[in-house]
Formats: structure tokens, C-alpha cells, sequence
């Protein structure tokens, strides 16, 4: 597919560059921007940009084929609602409608070592593995969210929010396990605490915050994405930088660094839209899992089946 960008998009992106340098965030009584309230991502951009999808930033008129190559064709057994909910227009960031968060490399696919993508593959299998619930991907029995490090949107309307203090700003979102703080006091933790979610430790840059995400425990590497999966490790370093460049635009980067899992240093970014007509609501996920029972009992049906003898 020869995706046309063109003189139009290099507008968009001189002047959506003229307008961050110029905007003037709202500020918090410590004279930091305020991320406070509650935004959205609404986009089927995923991770890596499609094979059949020759460049990263997108003309408007050629945005519906492009969204049509990263849908694909449906399976017979895909649930339209939960893929997509219906949504069908890509990432928008300064103005320019994206087909992939990483724009570094150039061809926006992520540079995996051999080591990780036998990770990528394990955590594929994941979703193959019926045995019991250990085996099952970790969002999927409610210990971790899209918020944990790095922010891994998904193809639907997903609001977050952040709640700010002088010390620390916690983000989350209405998400399993999805609460996530940002520790801004400069303070690290023990060296043997180590987690799922890592410790985020966060500082401004002007008036970007720039947070590194560290600590990570060693039993659960993957962060499972639409596309394919991340993969981290106790040495990985995650950075993140969230600023404020419009009235309604977040703008938000991040990298993993960790050169086992990585081969060479690349960078993904998409932004977040202000929506405050939306709130963020408890997300029972304990409560209401009865997909992950559902999955192993199937687990247990198709066992009995190929049991079953063959008749002569």
C-alpha cells in the first residue's frame, strides 16, 4: 500500500510545533502543569506499524484504508465488540495521524533481540494455555493494567486520570489492577523491593515530566499489547515523558532500555485527548472474571474430547 503524506502533513506538523512552543499550560499551586482531569485514547494505532503500511505519519484521505490494514480481516470467531469497538480512526498527535507509536526506528517496527522475541512468543503462547490460571496472561486475572510502565492503550475509549499533589501523581484508569503511582520526592526504594509494576520515580523537565519506571520483578517480563507484546526484565529502565501541549492534548513518549531485550534504542509515542464529559469509574475485575473460569473449564472440554475414543 503507498501512503500518500505530502505537502499537507508537513503543515500540520510545523504548526502543531509553533503552538506547543507557545502554549501555556495551567498550572498547580507549585507552579507545575496540571495533568489533573481525565483523558482518553480512542485509536486502533497500534505498537508496530502494519508490514503493508509504508510510513508512520498518514495523510487524511488515505486514513480509512489504513485503519482497514491494521484491522485486518476478521476471523470467523473474532468478537467484533471486543476487538475494536467499532472504533476506525487512527492516533492523532500534534495534528498528524499516525499508523504506529514507534517512530523510532523509521520503519516503526520494534527492534527485538533474539532474546526477546522468544519472550514475545511465550507470552503469545499464553493465550493457547488452558491448564490453570498461573498460565493465563496477567491481565487477564486482574494483577496488572494498561497504566502499569509503559501505557499500552487499547482500541476502544479507554478514559485515565491523574490526581496530583506536591509529592506525587498518581495515574489511572478504568482497567484491571490500574492504578499506578508517580513518586516525585526523588526518593528510591529499598533495592530488594521489586514488583510488577516497578517504582516510578518521577521529575519536571520545563514543564514536561519525565518519569523512569525501575525495580521490576523478574517472574512477570511481559506487558501484553495489541500487537506484540512487550518484554522487560529487573535491569530494564523504563522512561516515559508526559507534556502538555494544547488545552485538549497530552503528548506522551516512551522507551524501554534494555540492550538483551533491545538491539538498538527506539522510541513510541501517541497522545491522550481531554475529555472531561467522561469519568473514571471502579473497574470490578475480581468480581466480575468469569472469562477466566469460562477459559479453563473449556480447557477441560476439549481435553475430554480428544479423549473421547474413535469408533471404528
Amino acid at each position: 500500500m503507498r501512503i500518500r503524506t505530502g505537502l499537507l502533513a508537513l503543515v500540520l506538523t510545523i504548526a502543531s510545533a509553533a503552538q506547543a512552543q507557545t502554549y501555556e499550560p495551567p498550572r498547580t499551586p507549585e507552579g507545575r502543569p496540571d495533568f489533573q482531569g481525565v483523558w482518553i485514547t480512542k485509536f486502533v494505532t497500534r505498537i508496530q506499524r502494519p508490514k503493508n503500511v509504508s510510513t508512520t505519519i498518514v495523510a487524511p484521505q488515505d486514513e480509512a484504508s489504513v485503519v482497514a490494514a491494521i484491522k485486518g480481516k476478521p476471523s470467523d470467531i473474532t468478537d467484533p465488540d471486543f476487538e475494536f469497538y467499532d472504533v476506525n480512526t487512527l492516533a492523532r498527535v500534534k495534528g498528524t495521524l499516525r499508523a504506529a507509536q514507534v517512530v523510532e526506528p523509521a520503519d516503526g517496527r520494534i527492534p527485538f533481540t533474539e532474546l526477546a522475541l522468544k519472550g514475545v512468543g511465550r507470552s503469545d503462547e499464553m493465550f493457547e494455555m488452558y491448564d490453570n490460571p498461573e498460565e493465563r496472561d496477567t491481565s487477564e486475572r486482574c494483577v496488572t493494567g494498561i497504566v502499569q510502565a509503559p501505557v499500552r492503550p487499547l482500541p476502544m475509549m479507554m478514559p485515565y486520570q491523574f490526581v496530583q499533589t506536591p509529592d506525587t501523581i498518581v495515574f489511572t484508569a478504568e482497567d484491571p489492577a490500574a492504578l499506578r503511582i508517580i513518586h516525585l520526592t526523588g526518593d528510591p526504594p529499598p533495592a530488594a523491593v521489586r514488583s510488577r509494576d516497578g517504582w516510578s520515580a518521577g521529575k519536571w523537565e520545563g514543564d514536561t515530566l519525565v518519569v523512569v519506571t525501575t525495580h521490576l520483578a523478574a517472574h512477570d517480563p511481559y506487558r501484553v499489547n495489541f500487537g506484540p507484546s512487550l518484554v522487560v526484565s529487573e535491569t530494564s529502565r523504563i522512561v516515559e515523558r508526559f507534556t502538555r501541549v494544547s488545552e485538549t492534548e497530552l503528548f506522551y513518549q516512551f522507551t524501554i532500555e534494555d540492550p538483551d531485550l533491545y538491539a538498538r534504542p527506539w522510541l513510541a509515542e501517541f497522545s491522550f485527548s481531554r475529555d472531561d464529559a467522561h469519568k473514571v469509574y471502579e473497574y470490578a475485575c475480581h468480581e466480575a472474571n468469569y472469562a477466566l473460569a469460562n477459559a479453563l473449564k473449556g480447557g477441560r472440554v476439549s481435553d475430554r474430547a480428544r479423549r473421547k475414543p474413535v469408533k471404528p
